[in-house]
């Protein structure tokens, strides 16, 4: 069974420095009908540390204007900071901190990765994400996903390509009945 969902975004988007940018978007989904139209206005700005460090950060502001908003919350306000480590052309890693408050709670976000480029065939990925929702309604619910992932690519013939992933995921739900639950995922 295969749900659709079709997105319409119209907007705005200006330079303000080289690396920041201001942006007014119209964002409606189920085509122009009014369900789920909303408005959001918002900054990005980065910052090139070093040579190998870069650090951005991102504020939005979404007003929903017809129907209700995508996540069913109302209007909404969300900060994030990111930062990316990259020492070398074979090593990258990232990390991102973010927090999104609304008329029905908050909702915190961290996400970090690192790939590492093995040799010129094999490359390395390692992922995590936890989730904490704190509606205002209702008890705490986090979530973890980790993963760890490789790629084999044939880089001079491009004959062969191979991709694995393991994957663990993590849910307290503390207004569940059942509480915690663990499960890897391949």
């Amino acid at each position: 069974n295969t749900q659709r969902r079709n997105s319409t975004v119209v907007g705005l988007d200006m330079a303000y420095t080289d690396n920041g940018r201001l942006f007014s978007e119209y964002r409606a989904r189920s085509a122009f009908s009014g369900r789920e139209a909303e408005a959001a206005v918002g900054l990005r700005q980065g910052w090139q540390l070093s040579q190998s460090l870069k650090l951005d950060g991102a504020f939005e502001r979404i007003t929903p204007l017809a129907g209700r908003s995508s996540n069913n919350t109302g209007a909404s306000t969300s900060a994030s900071v990111g930062l990316e480590y990259r020492p070398n052309q074979l090593i990258l890693g990232s990390t991102r901190l973010e927090g999104r408050t609304s008329g029905t709670g908050q909702t915190y976000n961290i996400t970090s990765g690192l790939a590492a480029k093995l040799n010129r065939n094999w490359t390395i990925l390692g992922r995590a994400a936890v989730n904490l929702d704190r509606p205002k309604s209702n008890a705490d619910r986090t979530q973890g996903r980790f993963q760890l992932g490789w790629a084999y690519r044939q880089t001079d013939t491009n004959r062969w390509n191979a991709l694995g992933k393991y994957e663990r995921q993590y849910t307290n739900d503390k207004a569940s009945a059942t509480g915690r639950t663990l499960r890897n995922v391949d």
